[in-house]
């Protein structure tokens, strides 16, 4: 289904829901075609389709605040790169220091072996 909300395209969004859902417009038929032939209440033929519409209604405006409220968040663009070992990180901060890497100059030896009394 295309994307929807109030302002735009709502109403196309609903038409297409309603018709997707012919199942139940065609049971509010047939029990109104049972009330014409037989002269017995057409109540369950207002209910079943008063369920249709109003049924196809909610759920239709339950995706239109779905997709709604997917436009709150922020895309992974921009969010800033955390992750030490990726080559796009810049933040010296957060690299991984290796103390037992032969190129580390920061990091010192202190196994037990080689310290110092």
């Amino acid at each position: 289904m295309r994307h929807t909300n109030m302002d735009s395209g709502f109403i196309i969004c609903w038409l297409i829901n309603m018709i997707l859902n012919w199942e139940i417009g065609a049971v509010a038929f047939a029990l109104w075609c049972v009330h014409l032939w037989f002269n017995l209440s057409w109540y369950p033929a207002a209910v079943v389709a008063g369920l249709w519409v109003f049924g196809t209604f909610a759920v239709t405006l339950f995706f239109g605040w779905v997709i709604g409220s997917s436009k709150t968040y922020r895309p992974n663009s921009e969010l800033k790169n955390v992750n030490p070992y990726s080559p796009g990180n810049t933040n010296a901060e957060l690299k991984n220091v290796n103390p037992y890497s032969p190129g580390n100059t920061v990091a010192q030896d202190t196994s037990p072996n080689n310290q110092q009394k």
